[in-house]
């Protein structure tokens, strides 16, 4: 039997990796690819220390594999059915995909972003995804997603459950997102937001008015302990000036607390991912910040493109570096001048509403509705084309919720009303 597989235990099945996830955790790669059965890490963690997942056996059967445990890529796995659902990791059968794109949620979702569609080409396809949908299934959307919108019209393709998509949107985030259509323009893609050569710009409406107008924050954001649908920034928060958000790879930034104000002193590139704490009341100090094991290294630079409400809000432009899950809110946030509409974050509807209500005297255009959502927008998203390695950007307008209130706010009109102009506003420079 030597160098023979030993068949598979009888409540075990084989599942092939796919090379593109060499060099994942094992236990990152199975919380992708079993998203869709709604099977919580927790869960998933009790399950491989139970033993749920070894190598297929060549000579010897194998010990369970390790949470922790490097894919290879394109090695054989033994998963125990009983403890993990498995179908998910297989190509769907041509009688399942029918059934899942006719379902009627999916081929709402379908004709929603239809009209959506920015630019496709046989490897990529670019879109305005709207406020309010999903991006991937999971507990609680099962149907409906812009990935099943996406398969219902068959532009984008099956292999992995992710399906071509390499980034997200929230769900009350509108904006620009790509998607890859081949296993090949996906990996592509991947590595580039892996190396944070993205190009990412969004456009949000907030609280207040932050001082300085440019800077960049800095810090660890991690799940917060007592509810675990909300992300927190570990180290307190604030921000530096930093006037050049058109920087490539900007320096590291700082967070400042206690009293007094950072300056910006030379520093070395050579970490860019790695922020400053400036702190003590009377002398300021620097320590380095770097990931912890239970957080992740964060940093968005941001820009006042307008103050509003007499000073009550403002409209920013902020560039995140990473992708973090809710960055740029909980940046917001800790910054002092939540995103408004974000009730996760303080600056929910009620906020909204009490703005809109303290403008005096009223605006001719009519108050407009609080929206229930965080007026957060991707407003630009550049890339290279995984097949011809060009360049390319695109930009998408804020909708019409997002400029009902951004007008209503610009209390001295500064920001043209006709919405090209506006964009090329949103363009240009700031002065």
């Amino acid at each position: 039997m030597n160098g023979q597989a030993l068949a598979p235990e009888p409540d075990e099945e084989q599942v092939v990796v796919p090379a593109t996830v060499a060099g994942q955790r094992l236990d990152s790669y199975l919380a992708e690819a079993l998203r869709d059965t709604g099977l919580s890490r927790t869960r998933l963690a009790r399950a491989l220390k139970a033993g749920a997942v070894r190598l297929a056996p060549t000579t010897t059967n194998p010990e369970p594999l390790s949470a922790a445990y490097r894919l290879r890529g394109n090695e054989t796995l033994l998963l125990r059915t009983g403890l993990l659902r498995t179908d998910l990791l297989h190509p769907e059968t041509p009688a399942a995909t029918a059934a899942t794109n006719n379902d009627p949620q999916n081929q709402a979702a379908a004709h929603s972003l239809a009209p959506r569609i920015l630019y496709e080409d046989e490897a990529v396809i670019v879109l305005d995804k709207p406020a309010g949908m999903v991006v991937h299934p999971a507990v609680g959307n099962p149907a409906g997603t812009l990935l099943q919108g996406l398969r219902a019209l068959g532009k984008t393709h099956s292999q992995q459950t992710r399906g071509g998509l390499v980034h997200r949107l929230d769900k009350g985030t509108s904006g620009v997102l790509v998607a890859a259509r081949t296993p090949q323009a996906e990996t592509h893609l991947a590595r580039q937001f892996a190396a944070h050569t993205i190009e990412r710009r969004y456009l949000a409406l907030v609280s207040g008015v932050p001082t300085p107008a440019a800077g960049r924050i800095d810090g660890i954001i991690t799940r917060d302990k007592h509810n675990r649908q909300k992300m927190t920034l570990q180290e307190p928060c604030g921000a530096a000036t930093m006037p050049d958000l058109n920087a490539p790879n900007a320096s590291a930034g700082f967070i400042v607390s206690g009293k007094g104000a950072a300056t910006t002193p030379s520093l070395s590139a050579s970490n860019p991912s790695a922020g400053f704490i400036a702190s003590s009341k009377d002398k300021l100090s620097l320590r380095r910040t770097t990931a912890s094991p239970k957080g992740k290294a964060s940093h968005t630079q941001y820009r006042l493109r307008c103050q509003l409400a007499n000073g009550q809000a403002a409209l920013l432009e902020l560039r995140p570096g990473t992708g973090r899950t809710h960055q740029i809110r909980v940046h917001c946030a800790a910054l002092g001048h939540a995103v408004l509409g974000d009730s996760t974050y303080g600056g929910g509807a009620r906020r909204l509403k009490q703005l809109l209500r303290s403008l005096a005297p009223p605006r001719e255009n009519g108050k407009p509705e609080a929206e229930a959502r965080p007026l957060l927008h991707a407003w630009r998203l550049g890339f290279v084309h995984p097949v011809s390695e060009e360049f390319l950007s695109f930009t998408v307008p804020p909708p019409a919720d997002f400029l009902a209130v951004l007008h209503h706010l610009d209390t001295n009109q500064t920001l043209p009303q006709e919405e090209t102009a506006l964009h090329q506003f949103l363009l240009a420079p700031p002065a």
